[in-house]
């Protein structure tokens, strides 16, 4: 939903910008409290570049016709680089992704038990080894 909305940016700036003289005041004063400016459409962007990774995530570890505990490992891995700040990242992503991070890091990190770490890595090495041979 938010990157439709996204993609349709202009046609949302445009219903703010168009005069409607059919509309009372009321109706447009309400408009109005709806209208998004610069940093409200940086911030859906920065929470749209976030997200998007995770969602990548979460639909590739949902499958149910493949073994998805295999997948893990790397998608840990993919997730712990993607989210940390680049230096061209706004300040907003930046601090989202700092955020986010520190939550993965504590879950996969801190709250993740050794053995459970152990079993994602022979899942990650069976399945490699499998692909190898």
């Amino acid at each position: 939903m938010l990157k439709r909305l996204l993609d349709h940016q202009e046609v949302v700036k445009s219903v703010f910008i168009h005069k409607f003289t059919s509309i009372s005041s009321e109706q447009r004063s309400s408009l109005n409290k709806g209208y998004l400016d610069h940093t409200n459409w940086d911030l859906m962007q920065a929470l749209h570049d976030v997200f998007q990774p995770l969602e990548l995530a979460t639909r590739s570890l949902s499958g149910k016709h493949y073994a998805t505990l295999a997948l893990a490992y790397t998608t840990i891995s993919i997730l712990r680089v993607g989210l940390k700040p680049k230096e061209d990242d706004s300040s907003i992503l930046a601090l989202f992704k700092k955020s986010i991070l520190a939550q993965f890091e504590f879950y996969f990190d801190i709250k993740m038990t050794k053995k459970q770490k152990e079993l994602l890595l022979v899942c990650f090495f069976q399945i490699l080894s499998l692909t190898i041979c």
